[in-house]
């Protein structure tokens, strides 16, 4: 599970398997979805801590959405107020779950810049059975 990678689209691993990181970095976006991480978990499940960030100061109005295995799970609005803004909200993903988490502008045809940054503990599937 291990890697050295510091920001992209993966999901990230402490060398002793027992926390999670992921940064996507500032990422463009418009009025459609622009991906800011996408991962796919193993037989860990992963309790994250999120913040997601919106770089601009203009009038737009966006929406962090987290999927699992394609199906919508939460939606983050971030509404404008001419600064950047960001909010932080926590979550378990479960194991062997493709997780992607998109940003989109929900207002105006305008553009603008976000991010996410995942932090996670990672917990082993508990034992079933003898």
């Amino acid at each position: 599970m291990t890697s050295q990678t510091v920001t992209g689209l993966g999901l990230q691993y402490t060398d002793d398997n027992k926390y999670s990181y992921g940064y996507s970095g500032v990422i463009a976006f418009n009025n459609t979805a622009s991906t800011l991480l996408e991962f796919k978990t193993q037989s860990e499940y992963n309790i994250v801590d999120m913040l997601y960030m919106r770089h601009d100061n203009d009038s737009l109005d966006s929406k962090h959405k987290v999927y699992f295995n394609d199906i919508l799970v939460i939606s983050l609005p971030l509404s404008s107020g001419g600064q950047d803004r960001q909010s932080v909200t926590s979550f378990v993903i479960p194991p062997f779950t493709s997780v992607k988490i998109d940003i989109e502008n929900v207002s105006n045809t305008s553009s603008g810049s976000g991010m996410v940054a995942l932090t996670g503990k990672i917990g082993m599937a508990p034992r079933v059975g003898n």
